[in-house]
């Protein structure tokens, strides 16, 4: 996002910088869904709007050409 590879609205991101994730999440014990929801009304956003944003930009990532290679270091093997 930061490299410009992925577009999205900045202005709706911004509603979001200012929230303290880990205290929401504790309060809703890692339902992050409804933590989400709850951050959504108290900021007076339209839930439909952020998620059509949301999926727009999960479709972006799809279709960014990632790689994921397994590390180098292994845990060593049990002995016998």
């Amino acid at each position: 996002m930061l490299q410009g590879k992925i577009s999205f609205d900045q202005k709706l991101a911004d509603n979001f910088a200012s929230v303290n994730w880990n205290e929401v999440n504790a309060k809703f014990k890692r339902n992050y869904a409804k933590a989400a929801s709850e951050v959504i009304k108290e900021k007076g956003l339209d839930e439909k709007e952020v998620m059509a944003e949301l999926e727009k930009v999960y479709g972006a990532l799809k279709d960014l050409p990632i790689t994921i290679k397994r590390g180098a270091l292994r845990p060593p093997k049990a002995s016998k």
